[in-house]
């Protein structure tokens, strides 16, 4: 689709999905893989993506999903935070901080391993999922889309090379 005539409009899911389409189809990017030779991600690019696969993931099968896609939790609230959603990027931040020290600096996807072990009777599980409910509360409807959306054509002299005549 083109995403001149989106940028145009106001339908602001229309329009991030548009791009997330033309940068994984392009960039080739994965949540655990945004640089590819020779076309790494611009930082919108990569913003967009992140926010919007993540919020995927979430919406899916919670917080411990992105643990499974290696996804960096410091790189989400960066994300978030880029897009104008400081609530939900400081959720992120106190995930991190609930994380056993013994996991901190692992690879994300072993920590999804141990958390696969887990019951609702873990202190820790329920605290992950608590933060689950408050996601799902503060991106509710179109929050997102709508936060990417004026993300996107604030920043759209960074895609040009999206945009056809």
């Amino acid at each position: 689709m083109d995403l001149s005539k989106l940028l145009g409009g106001d339908d602001d899911r229309a329009l991030v999905d548009a791009l997330v389409e033309q940068v994984r189809k392009e960039r080739r990017c994965t949540l655990d893989r945004f640089v590819t030779v020779p076309n790494p991600c611009n930082e919108v690019e990569r913003t967009v993506f992140f926010v919007w696969d993540s919020c995927a993931m979430i919406c899916s099968s919670g917080l411990l999903y992105l643990f499974e896609n290696n996804a960096d939790l410091a790189e989400c609230s960066k994300c978030y935070l880029a897009v104008g959603l400081e609530s939900v990027a400081s959720l992120f931040d106190r995930v991190a901080r609930m994380l056993p020290e013994h996991l901190r600096d692992r690879d994300f996807r072993d920590i999804g391993r141990q958390f696969a072990d887990w019951t609702d009777e873990d202190e820790v599980y329920n605290a992950f999922r608590a933060v689950d409910l408050e996601y799902f509360e503060q991106t509710t409807g179109e929050v997102v889309p709508d936060a990417l959306g004026v993300y996107i054509r604030r920043h759209s002299d960074r895609l040009s090379h999206y945009l056809h005549p």
